[in-house]
């Protein structure tokens, strides 16, 4: 391959979160030689081009027999959003119907939420907010729940209490147990346990003794949005803060093979209009600045820098990054104001995994599918749910690559000087114009 006479700066697809990689296209088979939306073989239902179909999918691949679906097809445990199955009844996020937590946290036939049995969009009548920890809870007697927002409306997921809150009494359908020859009061699946607070003695609710002995349990029931919003808000609102992750990243070389970089990146941002960022990986060091009106970009190892306008945000700054000149911040999704819904309008799933190690701290596992990638969070389960590590699937020139950063630093109070956001550059470096995305 020839090398171009003037250097092109063009940072390899990272794998975006909100941006993501290549699109694959329909994820499903052909149907006679026809491929139809979501997939399915052929027999006896036209597909699209005039193909036969049998196994007709329904939304994320379910098959059909029994309901009519659009245009006369046959439709049984069709799949709704989020890959709920159905058994006659579904709800808007196409789970099925049977076992909904009602006020206060007991069972409701006949009713689902949005996205699964889990959520409801009506508190119940004298539920008020409650923050504890710098987590948002609502609750009235004994039931609790988290706000979420999915799409463009908020919801509430039922909640485990937080740890440490007192009652005075125990609800009416408590039962004392013994594990590991400790008695506790138990009442749909929350643990109490006496305790006194300000002389008075009551109950407080305690961790679960059986967490580790039903970690199977513990996946199927916790709920991967809800750590995702927790963690995209809490990082939303650190208005500064640093961030050093290892990275490795598949690439292209200049002869078209895929190879894997390593490297470091350290990431300074004063919101809401400042980002510094290092890099230095295997492809030699580069620096980047955001001032709020400009994006400056500087190749230390080929000693040439850019410059380009961008809007007086955040958001818009990588957005105009993307868009105009197919460049993606090395985590630069992190910093989107409201990244949780930005991922939400690609998610097609999404699963809870477990709590799992990085390093010496313990995380919660999840794992989620877009169209075009797939990512993988773990966020820190203590008070602060900030991501400790990323994982990225994504197409790359056809093929299947990964980004993955191992987040070793996370300081929400940084040393943050004017300079730290200054780029000044040497004498005789060079200068090249960004080349804009085709169409851009």
């Amino acid at each position: 391959m020839t090398r171009p006479a003037t250097p092109s700066y063009r940072p390899a697809n990272s794998g975006s979160l909100v941006n993501g990689g290549s699109y694959t296209g329909p994820r499903g088979g052909t149907i006679a030689g026809v491929q139809g939306p979501r997939g399915g073989g052929a027999v006896g239902v036209q597909g699209p081009g005039g193909g036969s179909a049998a196994a007709v999918s329904g939304p994320r691949g379910a098959g059909a027999v029994g309901v009519q679906g659009p245009g006369g097809t046959t439709a049984g445990a069709v799949r709704g959003p989020r890959g709920g199955a159905a058994a006659g009844i579904v709800g808007p996020g196409g789970a099925a119907v049977g076992a909904v937590r009602g006020p206060y946290g007991g069972t409701v036939a006949g009713a689902v939420g949005p996205y699964g049995n889990r959520y409801i969009s009506t508190l119940p009548v004298g539920a008020a907010r409650y923050p504890w920890n710098g987590n948002d809870y609502w609750h009235v007697g004994y039931g609790w729940w988290r706000p979420s927002w999915i799409g463009d409306a908020i919801h509430y997921a039922w909640s485990y209490p937080p740890v440490g809150y007192y009652y005075p009494t125990l609800p009416d359908d408590s039962v004392t147990v013994v594990i590991h020859n400790t008695t506790y009061y138990e009442s749909d699946n929350v643990y109490y346990q006496q305790g006194e607070q300000d002389g008075q003695k009551g109950y407080k609710v305690v961790e679960s003794p059986v967490a580790d002995d039903s970690a199977t349990q513990t996946q199927q029931t916790e709920d991967p949005y809800v750590h995702l919003k927790s963690m995209c808000d809490y990082v939303a609102g650190r208005d500064k803060m640093s961030i050093v992750a290892d990275t490795t990243s598949d690439q292209l070389s200049e002869l078209g093979d895929r190879i894997q970089v390593s490297g470091r990146r350290t990431l300074y941002v004063s919101r809401p209009t400042s980002i510094a960022l290092r890099v230095k990986d295997d492809l030699g060091e580069r620096r980047g600045v955001y001032d709020g009106k400009t994006v400056t970009i500087f190749d230390i190892t080929k000693n040439y820098y850019s410059e380009v306008k961008v809007p007086d945000t955040i958001d818009g700054a990588l957005d105009t990054l993307a868009s105009d000149y197919g460049i993606y911040v090395p985590l630069g999704d992190l910093l989107y104001k409201d990244l949780n819904s930005r991922l939400l309008t690609r998610v097609t799933s999404g699963q809870y995994l477990g709590l799992h190690l990085v390093g010496d701290t313990k995380c919660h596992h999840l794992a989620f599918s877009t169209d075009s990638s797939s990512w993988e969070f773990w966020i820190d389960s203590g008070d602060r749910p900030m991501p400790r590590k990323i994982s990225i699937d994504y197409t790359l020139r056809g093929e299947r690559a990964r980004y993955s950063a191992e987040i070793s630093e996370w300081s929400t109070s940084p040393d943050i000087t004017d300079s730290t956001f200054q780029l000044t550059l040497p004498d005789g470096v060079r200068r090249m114009e960004l080349p804009a995305v085709k169409g851009g």
